[in-house]
């Protein structure tokens, strides 16, 4: 889908610190959203903080109170069905006091269409997870894999464990624990696909960024090619929170938030005879306080979010804070393009005089159709 409309904003009163999500209809318009954190929450404490909302920016019925502790990929909405009005918010319970794998169930047929959540906080897996949740498409293009990454709170001992569910008409299917790649210990990163869902990227915080084959059909994860290896030193840590396929599968982006006050966006050409010695700095963002998340939009646009500093670095920010760094969207126009073609634009997409904190929407490609072949 090409996005040609102007831009328009409207205000949902809606604070969120990292992850946030949302999902409209086939017409584009919106059926609800939801945010892992919000001020409140935050200020007692993060142990049950996400909040849904319906599209008329109320709290949906029985929507607050999710188990979500303000991280920044732990929250996601899966339909159960492309002809049923249930949607599964899945949480990832990445560090305590609740651990493991969570979801709730909305259900738009109720309050007028509004939506309720009919269950709540409903405990997949007690085992502590990464912070990298995400889904794709089944390969029958209705169906859904959710995809997640288990992490050793305890010994932190290395693990390269990935825990896949089916999530269809029937309910949501546990498969087998794949252990594939290489070994890592890191609670932080991401998981991102391609565009027809056959390639998968992990980044960690800890170095560590590496590719591989996806079945869509069985949910089979293979072939690992090592990108860069993470470092078992202790440090220097580069922090890759988020990771993006350009539009054309050729290229994969990779956020590093190096320090507090420098991050840096990386490229990396996958169609290289060497995918590791084709790095190369298309961007960098100063006065960044936290890691920023990148999202590819429907105009084939990469987004990418900051967080600006100030003394206290607390959330929310202060009445009055605001400057470039937290009132615009940092743009790549051109991410089929290689190096500085991509045409990366530092705090070039105004947001209507509003301010971004660490996340955007982490969304799973909602337009993906079946598996051709």
């Amino acid at each position: 889908m090409i996005f040609t409309n102007p831009v328009s904003y409207f205000s949902t009163g809606e604070s969120s610190l990292s992850a946030s999500v949302s999902i409209a209809d086939a017409q584009d318009s919106l059926l609800f959203y939801g945010s892992s954190v919000h001020p409140v929450a935050y200020i007692n404490g993060w142990k049950k903080n996400g909040r849904l909302k319906n599209k008329l920016h109320q709290t949906m019925q029985n929507g607050d109170s999710l188990i979500c502790l303000g991280w920044y990929h732990d929250i996601l909405i899966v339909p159960k069905s492309v002809t049923d009005s249930t949607f599964y918010v899945f949480l990832a319970g990445v560090s305590g006091p609740h651990y493991g794998l969570y979801y709730s169930i909305v259900d738009l047929k109720l309050q007028n269409g509004l939506g309720e959540v009919t269950q709540k906080n409903i405990q997949i897996d007690s085992s502590p997870l990464n912070d990298g949740l995400m889904a794709v498409k089944h390969g029958n293009g209705k169906d859904w894999w959710l995809v997640t990454r288990h992490w050793d709170n305890v010994s932190q001992s290395y693990n390269n464990e990935f825990y896949v569910y089916l999530v269809d008409s029937l309910g949501i299917s546990v498969l087998p624990v794949q252990s594939v790649g290489t070994m890592r210990t890191s609670n932080g990163g991401e998981i991102s696909f391609n565009s027809d869902g056959t390639k998968m990227a992990v980044s960690d915080l800890g170095n560590l960024i590496e590719l591989y084959d996806f079945d869509r059909c069985t949910g089979t994860i293979s072939n690992s090619v090592n990108i860069e290896l993470p470092n078992t030193s202790g440090g220097p840590y580069k922090y890759y929170f988020s990771l993006c396929f350009s539009p054309n599968d050729r290229f994969l982006y990779v956020f590093s938030n190096l320090s507090i006050a420098d991050a840096t966006i990386f490229q990396f050409d996958l169609t290289a005879s060497s995918i590791p010695n084709s790095k190369l700095v298309v961007g960098t963002i100063q006065d960044s306080a936290s890691a920023v998340m990148m999202k590819l939009g429907p105009d084939n646009k990469i987004y990418i979010s900051s967080w600006s500093r100030y003394v206290g670095n607390a959330y929310p920010y202060p009445v009055g804070h605001y400057n470039p760094v937290n009132t615009a969207l940092t743009v790549i126009n051109q991410p089929d393009s290689l190096g500085s073609a991509c045409d990366f634009q530092l705090f070039s997409f105004p947001l209507g005089g509003h301010r971004t904190y660490r996340g955007l929407p982490h969304n799973p490609n909602y337009e993906m159709g079946a598996w051709i072949g």
